[in-house]
């Protein structure tokens, strides 16, 4: 047996020919079902990844289980340096694929109870929405944490995406393609300085890594508020944080 990860929140494993992973979770929407070609997820497998074959995914309790097939000798992208050939990859699919997909705005990916938590603080609301109100985004459906160690590659250069549990159907890849971006240029996890090394490391047009930024901190407190144990007011001051730091580098 190979272990992952242990926390208090998670425990993964592999054992034999089976990946196994035991979650702590807020919410049981969240729970991943397998990939299939006749749904949303068609998006992913077709044009971008392969994904284990998932065998189990269960809720119990507040636990979520999950028993998938084990993809042998692969490494996260993050250990193997691939982060740019990963990423430069989903930029060229994306420029062909996703044409096909109907729009969704962003304040349709998020829960209803995260749009209405940032609406309390009317600044920080009006600005995400002057800047990402005309944006197009492809519904594709979302993974919701599309960061360097959750996509893995093998000894045969195929990438495969792991940890659905924060899937969502009603969410963009672009949003995960932001993601992806900002967990790879970020020297830090913690706010402001995030954003900020985010913003140093990138060699984008001041537009699009505005918009990068804003995603990136829009997914960050979906993250802390549905799966982390983080409590609301701090994933919001967190996030406000973000924001306040993009409208002072913008």
């Amino acid at each position: 047996m190979k272990i992952y990860k242990l926390n208090k929140n998670r425990v993964s494993c592999s054992f034999l020919n089976y990946f196994i992973k035991i979650v702590i979770t807020r919410n049981k929407q969240n729970i991943r079902k397998p990939l299939s070609n006749s749904s949303d997820d068609v998006f992913y497998i077709r044009n971008i990844v392969c994904s284990p074959r998932t065998l189990l995914s269960t809720h119990f309790l507040c636990f979520c289980i999950e028993i998938s097939r084990n993809v042998k000798n692969a490494k996260p992208v993050s250990t193997q340096n691939q982060e740019g050939v990963f990423h430069s990859k989903m930029e060229n699919t994306l420029s062909s694929a996703s044409r096909d997909y109907s729009i969704i705005s962003w304040k349709e990916i998020l829960d209803p109870r995260i749009i209405e938590s940032i609406h309390n603080n009317k600044k920080v609301f009006h600005y995400i929405d002057d800047a990402l109100n005309n944006m197009k985004y492809p519904k594709t459906g979302m993974h919701g944490d599309f960061n360097p160690n959750n996509v893995i590659v093998d000894k045969d250069n195929k990438f495969w995406v792991v940890d659905w549990e924060n899937y969502t159907p009603n969410g963009s890849v672009i949003w995960d393609l932001h993601w992806f971006y900002g967990v790879w240029e970020r020297n830090t996890p913690k706010p402001p300085d995030d954003i900020i090394s985010i913003f140093n490391n990138s060699t984008k047009a001041n537009a699009e890594i505005k918009e990068i930024l804003l995603i990136y901190s829009l997914m960050k407190l979906r993250l802390d508020l549905l799966r982390h144990k983080k409590s609301n007011k701090d994933s919001l001051d967190n996030f406000y944080l973000r924001i306040l730091t993009i409208i002072e580098i913008g």
